[in-house]
């Protein structure tokens, strides 16, 4: 069972599908009960045998009741019991968490970063206005993006919309050093480099800005940490998962320990309670007997 099974699972007493035993309730109903008793408007008098019996069967539900609460209370003072095995499982599953999260943060680079050619990146033609049509051209690979507009039943464009890359080949940006293992990586970086490129020079263009001067090797510069591949802003794809993913440990592990800590003071307050419910429980098998 993998530890993030414990995030999803609380261990339940064994007999907490058990309902308390219920002692046979008696109801009367009428004015005058069926020993002839006289009813005083809702009230039956003292001397009511019903009224007796319904008295005696709630004092004996409720020694039952307390019976029941002693027994879980005296299960918590045993060793082992199901809470000290619950924290066993959050000690193991937060050690887990802490080793993978160490393993995580110390991995090195799968292989040296691969740099791509220097290849300037020309704005061949570019039209920000709607729908916004941007061709590039990358070395000798053409580039084209367009503006699909989504249009309501009254002429009124819906919501922006995304450019969308009608031509250029992303295997063609790729130097033969980049292994067939690592293409489907870069090829998914470049994708989304250049997606971004082009709607900050749709930006520009509407803002009347100028275009900065880019080269391909730009798009994609090596990244020292993991191997990876950083864009334009120095943002790694692959650290920044790798932080999400320490992240989401990190989460994980103080829901673990919230966990432990509510099942040591729920143990502890059944220990504690104890004395009580036998004190409570003694009253209470006096008043049953008298009644």
């Amino acid at each position: 069972m993998s530890w993030r099974d414990f995030l999803k699972r609380r261990e339940q007493p064994e007999d907490a599908d058990q309902p308390k035993p219920e002692l046979p309730m008696i109801r009367t109903g009428g004015v005058q009960s069926s020993a002839g008793a006289p009813v005083v408007g809702r009230r039956r008098l003292p001397d009511d045998p019903e009224a007796r019996a319904r008295r005696k069967a709630r004092l004996e539900q409720r020694v039952l009741d307390l019976r029941y609460d002693i027994q879980q209370a005296e299960s918590a003072l045993d060793e082992p019991n199901r809470w000290t095995g619950r924290i066993a499982e959050l000690d193991a599953a937060i050690k887990q968490a802490g080793t993978d999260i160490e393993a995580i943060r110390t991995a090195t680079p799968q292989e040296p970063g691969i740099p791509l050619p220097p290849w300037p990146v020309e704005v061949v033609s570019l039209r920000g206005t709607e729908p916004a049509d941007i061709q590039l051209r990358i070395g000798a690979v053409p580039f084209h993006y367009v503006e699909d507009l989504d249009w309501s039943e009254r002429g009124h464009q819906r919501a922006p919309t995304e450019l969308r890359r009608t031509e250029g080949d992303l295997d063609a940006l790729m130097p033969d050093a980049v292994p067939d293992e690592r293409r489907d990586q870069l090829r998914e970086h470049l994708a989304h480099g250049l997606a971004t490129l082009v709607e900050d020079l749709r930006e520009r263009a509407l803002d009347g800005k100028p275009l900065p001067t880019l080269t391909l090797a730009d798009l994609a510069s090596p990244c020292p940490e993991c191997g990876g591949w950083r864009d334009l802003r120095g943002r790694c794809p692959a650290c920044q998962q790798r932080e999400w993913q320490i992240g989401a440990l990190e989460d994980d592990v103080r829901r673990l320990r919230k966990e432990r800590v509510e099942t040591l003071e729920e143990m502890q307050t059944l220990r504690d309670r104890l004395p009580l419910l036998r004190r409570r429980l003694a009253d209470a098998e006096v008043e049953a007997a008298r009644a």
